[in-house]
């Protein structure tokens, strides 16, 4: 399996029209999926991230870097482990509302997400959720018009 996204639309697009940027957008979040179409390629280089940030535009008009970002349910899917941090409140954890800070799954054995690893692996979910950290600052900076050229 090759996880995918929409993050991965842009610089694809990119290499299928033989196109290379003047002044390319850095960070690029995405990667070429071309190789993987014609076997080049059969695992994804870089782990994708996913964030629900809340709230998108700043409570009452107020630009989001004067606010912050407020923690939403996140995740770093680096195959074939996938990370979740504050998670979401209507998925049932073992028959109770209390999910913990983080959970993990090996979507390769487990893709139905039934079986939390985070407690079994406590040092990939300490280096993963370093990594998601990271990736959520870069948003943040995108946000912020900090990455990206005037």
């Amino acid at each position: 399996m090759f996880p995918g996204s929409t993050l991965d639309i842009f610089p694809t697009v990119l290499a299928a029209a033989g196109v290379t940027a003047k002044h390319p957008i850095e960070p690029l979040d995405g990667i070429d999926l071309l190789p993987l179409f014609d076997g080049r390629i059969s695992r994804r280089a870089r782990p994708m991230p996913f964030w629900d940030l809340v709230p998108k535009h700043g409570p009452k008009g107020r630009k989001i870097e004067e606010v912050g970002l407020q923690p939403g349910h996140a995740v770093w899917f680096d195959w074939p482990f996938k990370l979740h941090r504050n998670a979401v409140t209507d998925r049932a954890y073992r028959g109770s509302d209390d999910l913990p800070a983080a959970l993990l799954y090996n979507i390769e054995t487990d893709p139905k997400e039934t079986k939390d690893l985070a407690a079994q692996e406590p040092e990939r979910v300490k280096r993963m959720t370093a990594e998601l950290d990271t990736g959520k600052e870069s948003v943040q900076r995108s946000i912020a018009g900090h990455d990206y050229r005037r």
